[in-house]
């Protein structure tokens, strides 16, 4: 196991790495979701478990409305980069998911693949919290 912090606007970022294989990085809680992925994916993927801004301490007068989809898409680049990933495939559920299909649209050429389950947009997101049809209308290329 393998694991480190990235400090990202004073947001103290976990990961943990576990398993071999393909490339993977799970969003959301680096604590939390190892407990929900089976231990057998760990023999086909190698999973980078980290955080996202929401699941760690808020930096003191830090304005949490300055937050957007594109701090959230940065803060998963700057985690894959950390963790030396070339193109993963980016995981998440509910609000992470959204997260994940909004960095595989920033960072194309990051991504191998996405797996969003249930995903629906990341509320506070700047933009506030809106339809899930409107979000993934508005992310879509012209």
């Amino acid at each position: 196991m393998d694991f480190g912090t990235v400090d990202r606007d004073g947001f103290m970022l976990e990961w943990v790495r576990e398993g071999h294989g393909l490339p993977m990085m799970v969003l959301g809680a680096s604590r939390l979701y190892p407990r929900y992925f089976p231990q057998s994916l760990r023999e086909h993927f190698e999973i980078v478990f980290c955080d996202l801004r929401q699941w760690v301490p808020t930096p003191d007068g830090f304005d949490i409305t300055a937050i957007t989809r594109d701090t959230f898409s940065d803060d998963v680049e700057a985690v894959r980069q950390a963790v030396g990933f070339d193109r993963p495939v980016v995981a998440g559920q509910s609000q992470h998911g959204a997260i994940a299909l909004e960095y595989a649209r920033r960072y194309p050429n990051n991504v191998r693949g996405v797996v969003a389950v249930a995903a629906v947009p990341p509320a506070g997101s700047g933009e506030a919290l809106e339809s899930a049809e409107d979000f993934c209308r508005r992310g879509r290329p012209s």
